[in-house]
């Protein structure tokens, strides 16, 4: 892979992470295969995240780029998109959030994985890692790629890998149409699934990245823990509005794709159900039925009727 085809982005969404985001940025300047541009996008910090970037900066001689853009609140998917927006020419973009850490040699393994093949993404595996406030390991997750040969949606479900862990071409990013910024629940994870409906994704063994998790944290306010009651219901219906054009211009990725799907509906059905919502549960079990006729969600159906009578 020549340098022009091998140019890496990084999109770093910023929320009240100061304390946090200078180590994921010292990690990135770590790379054996430097990145090209770094995009630190703050979303209306309240601790002073993007002035301390700034600061850190001005300290150092950067391997790449730093580009620092303030915008008001709106969400880690607000955050990445503004950030797409900055990337450039980069032929590839890793989307890190402020409080992972990278090995020093993620970017040179998944762009040798990716070269000379037609993957539109290279995906490593990730430590989830829980701290209590004074740095200490509470617990952790790997999370592996365990089924390397599934591909398409199917592959990123029952890979549950985070975005973090994916470089992807930027082209794909582009033809994506970036995030859903109105959810507030699996905007990632429905960003990926389309991704898969483009290509094959390669999947990089070696040392994982790091996501840092803090119990403070659970109660902290965050990009990803704003209220979401009603994002698992968009989350369907986005699916569906999207996956299936996608998927009819790749039978390999169509199969399997079901599953996906009565997944999302079936989960939205469940969310109703606990509200009370007889009837929308009932019409969202219809649909997750559409996709898996002899499943749960036929028995769900039948209770919601009966209660929605």
């Amino acid at each position: 892979m020549t340098d022009q085809f091998s140019t890496v982005a990084v999109v770093i969404p910023l929320y009240n992470r100061a304390q946090l985001v200078l180590a994921t940025l010292e990690s990135v300047v770590a790379q054996q295969h430097s990145a090209s541009r770094v995009v630190v996008v703050d979303d209306g910090s309240t601790d002073g995240g993007a002035d301390a970037v700034e600061e850190w900066a001005a300290q150092r001689v950067l391997p790449f780029e730093l580009v620092v853009y303030r915008q008001a609140n709106g969400g880690v998917g607000a955050a990445r998109n503004a950030g797409i927006e900055r990337i450039g020419d980069a032929s590839w973009v890793l989307f890190l959030d402020s409080d992972d850490l990278l090995p020093d040699d993620l970017f040179a393994r998944q762009l040798a994985g990716l070269a000379d093949t037609r993957a539109v993404a290279a995906v490593a595996t990730t430590n989830e890692s829980y701290f209590d406030a004074d740095d200490r390991l509470l617990s952790e997750r790997l999370w592996l790629h365990n089924q390397p040969s599934r591909q398409g949606p199917l592959g990123v479900y029952l890979n549950p890998q985070g975005v973090d862990a994916y470089l992807i071409a930027s082209d794909v990013v582009r033809a994506v149409g970036g995030f859903d910024a109105r959810l507030r629940h699996s905007e990632d994870k429905l960003f990926l699934l389309q991704v898969a409906c483009f290509g094959n994704i390669v999947r990089i063994d070696g040392a994982p990245v790091l996501y840092r998790c803090y119990a403070k944290k659970l109660q902290g306010d965050q990009l990803s823990n704003r209220p979401h009651q009603n994002s698992r219901i968009r989350y369907a219906h986005q699916l569906q509005k999207r996956l299936p054009p996608l998927l009819a211009h790749n039978p390999t990725g169509n199969r399997g794709s079901a599953m996906v799907l009565w997944k999302g509906w079936h989960r939205a059905g469940k969310q109703l159900e606990a509200t009370g919502h007889w009837r929308l549960a009932r019409d969202h079990y219809g649909w997750a039925i559409s996709h898996r006729r002899f499943s749960k969600s036929l028995f769900r159906w039948l209770y919601c009727a009966a209660r929605a009578r």
